[in-house]
C-alpha cells in the first residue's frame, strides 16, 4: 500500500510539472494555456512615446506615435463648445467679450478655428447679424489685416484679400494705411482697417 500511495504521488507530481510547463497553472487548477498560437499579438510595435500600438486599428483616436489605419472609415467631427452651424456657410462662435485683434486670432486658433474670413455678402450678413441682435453697433474684428503696412491685405488663411469673394469697403474706408493694419467689418456698411491694439468684439470659424 505504502508502495502504491508514492507511486500515486510520483505521478502527481510529475503531472503538475509537465502541466506548468505547457502554461497550465494545474491539472486541478484553472487552464491559463495560451491559445492565442498563430494569432495575431494584441499589440504591434511600440509607439513612438512609449504607447503600444493596437493590432486592430481603431478608426478614431488614432493612437499617437501608430501609423495611420489603412481604408478606415472618417472620424466623426468634434465641434468645439459654443459653435454653431449656419447653414451651408459653417460653423461659427460670436466673442462678445472684447479683445485686440492678435488676442482674438489668438483665441480661435486655440478653439481649433480661426478669425472669420468674409467669402460673400451672406456671410458678411451673418457677422454682422451677432451685433445687431443685440443692438450693438460697433466694428467686429475678422481675419484679414495689412501684412506689409502699405495697403496689401491678405487674410489670416494666408491669401489676398482680394480672393476671398468679398471686398467690399465702408464708405472711405481703408483709410488710415500704416497705423490701422487690422481687420473689422461693420454691418450693412462693409469692411474697415482697425487699430490692432482697440479692443472690440469679434467672431471666429471652423475650418470647412
Amino acid at each position: 500500500m505504502a508502495q502504491d500511495t508514492f507511486s500515486f504521488l510520483i505521478f502527481t507530481l510529475l503531472a503538475w510539472k509537465a502541466a506548468t510547463s505547457s502554461g497550465q497553472e494545474s491539472v486541478f487548477g484553472v487552464d491559463r494555456t495560451n491559445n492565442t498560437a498563430g494569432s495575431e499579438s494584441p499589440f504591434l510595435e511600440a509607439a513612438g512615446d512609449g504607447q503600444q500600438c493596437p493590432a486592430v486599428c481603431p478608426a478614431c483616436p488614432a493612437t499617437p506615435g501608430c501609423p495611420a489605419c489603412p481604408n478606415a472609415p472618417p472620424c466623426p467631427r468634434r465641434i468645439p463648445p459654443g459653435y454653431t452651424q449656419h447653414g451651408s456657410l459653417g460653423y461659427y462662435k460670436m466673442h462678445y467679450e472684447l479683445r485686440t485683434w492678435p488676442e482674438a486670432k489668438a483665441a480661435c486658433e486655440r478653439e481649433g478655428g480661426y478669425l472669420a474670413v468674409l467669402n460673400s455678402q451672406e456671410e458678411a450678413n451673418l457677422a454682422g447679424s451677432f451685433l445687431q441682435r443685440y443692438n450693438i453697433v460697433a466694428h467686429l474684428l475678422v481675419g484679414f489685416f495689412d501684412v506689409t503696412k502699405n495697403g496689401t491685405y491678405i487674410t489670416v488663411l494666408n491669401e489676398p484679400l482680394s480672393s476671398t469673394g468679398y471686398e467690399e469697403w465702408a464708405s472711405s474706408e481703408p483709410n488710415d494705411v500704416g497705423r490701422e493694419n487690422c481687420g473689422s467689418y461693420f454691418p450693412n456698411e462693409g469692411l474697415n482697417d482697425e487699430d490692432c491694439n482697440v479692443a472690440k468684439a469679434f467672431l471666429c470659424e471652423l475650418f470647412a
